[in-house]
């Protein structure tokens, strides 16, 4: 299921392991668990990864994003 970012019903730390932010351009980060905590990774750039889901919420523009679950 593909859902705009601006429409998730959930609070966006609830998120699902597994569960994949998309941008317009194809860019995606993918949220799995590693040495303990959730932590959000670039699908194409393995060490441009960001530890909590403040910080990724910092990064990324919401008008256009969606989440992949």
């Amino acid at each position: 299921m593909i859902i705009n970012f601006n429409d998730l019903q959930i609070p966006f730390h609830r998120l699902a392991l597994g569960t994949i932010l998309e941008h317009e351009n194809g860019e995606r980060w993918v949220k799995f668990y590693f040495e303990g905590a959730p932590m959000w990774m670039n699908t194409f750039n393995v060490d441009d990864a960001y530890q909590t889901d403040k910080e990724i919420l910092d990064f990324i523009d919401q008008d256009v994003w969606s989440v992949i679950v």
